[in-house]
């Protein structure tokens, strides 16, 4: 079996990697702690690449600053990254709620992964329902408000 290789940035604490392999590895996913294949200051657009060539398919962060740098989305999508990331209100929650949160939401995760395209990206909802949405990149959201205009 094949596994799909899954990346969880250094804003997710690591016990979550273990219960996600623990939970789901069995179905062929291989959960990976940032700062175990990069240094955990080392910049999403240094370890995209990194991640990349170890094989990597999808990014899961929990970086609330995620929105305000389009760089580093962009840095996913370039390597061809499918990315889910969290709510910047994600962050400030504890180790219970973030681990809870990301194992109530795999499962729809893993059917989105299934439908995905390389460098595709969405918000994960912060609560227990919601829908994902996408990932925007800032010139796509430009045009859209010139439009509007």
């Amino acid at each position: 079996m094949r596994r799909i290789k899954v990346a969880l940035d250094a804003n997710i604490p690591q016990r979550t990697v273990g219960m996600l392999n623990s939970g789901f590895r069995d179905q062929g996913y291989e959960f990976h702690w940032e700062p175990s294949f990069a240094s955990s200051s080392a910049e999403d657009e240094f370890w995209a690449a990194a991640f990349t060539r170890f094989g990597g398919q999808v990014v899961l962060t929990g970086d609330k600053n995620i929105a305000r740098r389009p760089h580093q989305i962009a840095a996913f999508r370039e390597h061809g990254l499918i990315g889910f990331y969290c709510a910047r209100t994600w962050a400030q929650s504890d180790l219970a709620y973030k681990s809870a949160h990301l194992i109530r939401w795999w499962p729809t995760i893993h059917e989105m992964i299934a439908e995905a395209k390389p460098g595709d990206a969405w918000w994960v909802p912060m609560g227990l329902r919601g829908e994902f949405k996408k990932v925007e990149n800032a010139g796509t959201v430009r045009k859209r408000q010139k439009k509007a205009i």
